[in-house]
């Protein structure tokens, strides 16, 4: 049995091998599934709790001094309490 290797066929071979990395992105790209995000907050030497807690919830939450500049976001942020590490200590 003989195949048929033309220079043709390679080059054409090559172009499909070399696009495949760009049409998996755009398969990702096309979805409709929102980003993932991730937020870190870290601080070594501990903060005062009074100025970094919000009270009320939505468009009528109350922001402590230290997230005043949050204050656009508001309705976008979530606050965590009680979340305990025991592997942190």
């Amino acid at each position: 049995m003989k195949t048929n290797h033309s220079r043709r066929n390679f080059l054409r071979g090559t172009g499909v091998a070399l696009a495949l990395p760009w049409m998996e992105s755009l398969s990702a790209a096309a979805s409709n599934k929102p980003p993932v995000r991730f937020a870190l907050v870290y601080f070594s030497n501990g903060v005062e709790p009074i100025h970094w807690w919000a009270k009320g919830q939505g468009a009528q939450m109350d922001l402590g001094p230290a997230l005043q500049p949050m204050m656009p976001f508001r309705e976008d942020m979530n606050f965590l309490r009680g979340l305990y590490n025991q592997q942190a200590f």
